[in-house]
């Protein structure tokens, strides 16, 4: 796959860090036009709390692979410090700092797109966000505040799969899972207002959404993708806009496969891809 793609590795910041670090996968002998190719942009999962841009290598080389660029980006993660092993306090790394990363990323990316403008359109910006990676996906597309109008302008779709989009919902379903109090603090009733079922756009039109959920998942439920579609659903109706475009799907059976499964499945890539081609 190597002799495919180009892969360059780029601190997105000034900070010299892994958190903050991203790697970009350019394909070679594209018979694509790479100047009007839109980016995709991988938002790993993991709690919050787990998982590296290395974990995912295998999904941008199969997209890669039909023709698209792709940047596997990094964020910083909520990890107990050295002088907090006994966990009295929450990780330093909070809500909503993973989301500031992730725009800042994302932003680097636009820059970068516009300067090396033989890589790919930065006016077309796909995010795809696996279970936490959802999450901070569907935030930085719906919340006015971490999502810049720069942003907004370029991203064309979002791509949520396994996602986690409610809070509070989750911790209702999943009372033992510890992850989300390591993430957002003990206060539940902050949990509703990190969850983007709660965030509606400034703007004018929201980007096509696709929210993909496998029912074989064993760790999210569908409860997850329902109130994220209804949400989307929603937005586009109270918005009355002829002129919205936007396409909201959810996706619940074709692709199979636990939570961590589905990702590198030739479905879920297949659906990715159409959904892209549909939309851009």
């Amino acid at each position: 796959m190597s002799n495919n793609m180009k892969i360059t590795h780029h601190y997105y910041t000034n900070e010299k860090t892994q958190f903050k670090e991203l790697d970009l996968y350019i394909p070679l002998n594209n018979n694509n036009n790479s100047k009007s190719s839109p980016l995709i942009v991988f938002i790993h999962g993991g709690a919050w709390r787990s998982e590296d841009k290395a974990d995912h290598v295998p999904l941008a080389q199969q997209l890669v692979a039909h023709g698209f660029p792709v940047a596997l980006i990094n964020y910083r993660l909520s990890l107990y410090e050295e002088d907090n092993k006994d966990k009295k306090l929450p990780p330093k790394v909070q809500h909503p700092m993973h989301i500031q990363d992730a725009k800042e990323a994302i932003d680097f990316l636009i820059q970068y797109g516009r300067e090396k403008e033989t890589l790919y359109d930065a006016s077309k910006i796909y995010l795809v966000g696996h279970s936490a990676g959802a999450h901070i996906a569907m935030i930085l597309a719906l919340d006015p505040e971490h999502n810049c109008c720069e942003t907004n302008q370029k991203v064309l779709g979002v791509i949520g799969a396994q996602g986690i989009y409610d809070i509070d919902l989750l911790s209702q379903d999943y009372p033992d899972y510890d992850f989300v109090p390591q993430a957002f603090g003990p206060d539940r009733f902050k949990y509703s207002n990190a969850s983007p079922v709660t965030k509606k756009p400034m703007t004018n039109k929201i980007p096509s959404m696709l929210i993909v959920h496998s029912l074989d998942d064993t760790l999210i439920n569908d409860k997850q993708a329902h109130a994220m579609v209804n949400h989307l659903k929603d937005i586009v109706n109270e918005q009355n806009d002829i002129k919205n475009n936007s396409i909201i799907e959810l996706d619940e059976s074709s692709v199979k496969g636990d939570h961590y499964d589905m990702l590198y499945s030739k479905e879920f890539v297949d659906a990715i891809i159409h959904f892209v081609n549909k939309t851009q």
